[in-house]
């Protein structure tokens, strides 16, 4: 393809103007690219429009959105960022696996999905606060208890309500 140039970055079309009329003098020519190239081979930053802040002590972790299958051309790169601490422009970066084709984003279907974090949820205290079972024989009754209720209870897979966790889940929150 004749047309191809490679991407160093690219600005949404009149964003940089925009951005330009808005921002302080000292900031003036620096919006955010759209989309730019990381200094990784096949990596790309692809900017959500959104700048990010949230309250002290909470972060937020980009990924790949949940429950849907993996795009075939390039994946993910998943990380927290602590928001609380660092106020900028969220980025996706992608891993492009196929550079021979054109790769095409739906409109309709989610490019990345934001989760809240509250720091606590990943700190060491908390991450190195568990139990591993090395067996079976390491069950207790209630172990046992909880797995029947999980597997047996709802009933086999064929007769099983579609969405029951999901129902169960938010009902348990209420």
């Amino acid at each position: 393809m004749d047309s191809w140039l490679p991407l160093e970055a690219a600005q949404y079309p009149g964003f940089s103007d925009h951005f330009d009329k808005n921002s302080p003098p000292q900031l003036k020519g620096y919006a955010p690219p759209f989309i730019s190239r990381a200094p990784e081979s096949g990596v790309l930053k692809i900017w959500s429009g959104l700048m990010v802040k949230t309250q002290p002590d909470w972060s937020i972790l980009v990924r790949q959105p949940a429950n849907l299958p993996a795009h075939s051309a390039y994946e993910h790169f998943e990380g927290i960022i602590e928001t609380d601490r660092w106020f900028g422009p969220l980025f996706t970066n992608l891993r492009l696996r196929k550079t021979d084709m054109p790769i095409s984003f739906r409109r309709d279907m989610p490019l990345m999905q934001i989760q809240p974090l509250h720091r606590s949820t990943y700190s060491e205290k908390v991450l190195k606060d568990f139990e591993f079972a090395e067996d079976l024989n390491s069950f207790d009754d209630e172990d046992w208890t909880d797995y029947k209720a999980t597997v047996l209870d709802p009933g086999s897979a064929q007769e099983r309500p579609r969405g029951l966790y999901a129902k169960t889940s938010r009902k348990n929150r209420k």
